[in-house]
């Protein structure tokens, strides 16, 4: 099975309006015209047209403009990780910019809605602080970079980069982000599941969480090997890899030297799943990417 690339990716957006790279892609979500993807040091959600050339236009989700200086950026950008599907109506989709909760200026997330004909028409921060308090207690090295809903339960992947190596999977009641879309959390009566998942090793490197998805019910992720011991320091990546999470991991293909952050099924057809997946290489001069797989068997 072998990666297609289908290109890298940019953006247009204000403050300048002029076509630029965007450099660190991380959430990805597939409708049926367009993909929107999240990185996580804008304060945009970019809409990319799925049938022409890779330049999206950006549509501000996050209040503020994020600094020029590259260390600065990092230091205080709202690092959502990851886009979770929270359903559709007959008039709207709703999406949510989940953060990491790595650090404790990384716990605002945004609720973005989508009309039917593929344009962003609302949005609304909406601090997570009281849930990423909670977890933080209880999840070593927190550092939330895939989430999903599947069956009325929300699943968040943890990724296990830390020190302590806690790759894993938190799961409650979607109610749960209801209620903090409304300001509201019951922290006395909050029990999430928390299940260590161990991944394999890819060169020597263990893979860890770095996305999420679903379809027909099925759960798919992605998966990286970074050297290193650190939520916030990047370390040289080996590689990636897509898997499907049943009764346990099960890796479908892995690519070398490139770290995938964002994952979405765009087809399907009898035993296989066409994969997309955004790049991001940990480098503001280096543009992210768009690359394609299809899965026999998946």
């Amino acid at each position: 099975m072998a990666w297609s690339r289908l290109g890298a990716l940019q953006w247009i957006g204000p403050p300048t309006f002029e076509r630029r790279p965007l450099t660190a892609g991380s959430g990805l979500i597939c409708t049926r015209a367009n993909l929107w993807v999240m990185a996580d040091d804008l304060h945009h959600l970019v809409r990319f047209p799925r049938q022409e050339a890779l330049v999206g236009r950006g549509f501000r989700i996050f209040s503020g403009e994020p600094p020029t200086d590259v260390a600065a950026r990092k230091r205080v950008k709202p690092d959502a990780e990851c886009l979770i599907n929270l359903g559709q109506d007959k008039e709207r989709l709703a999406l949510l910019a989940f953060p990491s909760g790595s650090r404790p200026n990384r716990t605002l997330a945004s609720k973005v809605q989508i009309d039917l004909t593929d344009n962003l028409v609302g949005w609304r921060e909406i601090s997570f602080s009281s849930l990423f308090r909670f977890l933080q207690q209880r999840v070593p090295d927190l550092n939330i970079e895939g989430g999903v809903v599947v069956d009325g339960k929300v699943s968040l992947f943890q990724r296990g980069n830390g020190k302590a190596g806690f790759n894993a999977l938190i799961e409650f009641d979607v109610d749960v982000i209801s209620g903090l879309l409304n300001g509201q959390f019951e922290r006395e009566t909050f029990n999430p599941r928390i299940v260590e998942i161990p991944l394999p090793k890819l060169g020597g490197v263990a893979l860890t969480f770095t996305d999420a998805c679903v379809h027909d019910g099925g759960v798919y992720f992605a998966a990286a090997a970074e050297r290193g011991a650190s939520t916030y320091d990047d370390g040289e990546v080996v590689g990636s890899a897509i898997g499907r999470l049943s009764d346990g991991p099960a890796i479908l293909a892995q690519i070398d030297k490139v770290k995938i952050e964002g994952l979405a099924v765009a087809e399907s057809e009898a035993r296989a799943l066409t994969f997309l997946a955004v790049t991001d290489a940990d480098d503001p001069d280096i543009p992210s990417e768009l690359l394609s797989l299809r899965v026999l068997d998946a």
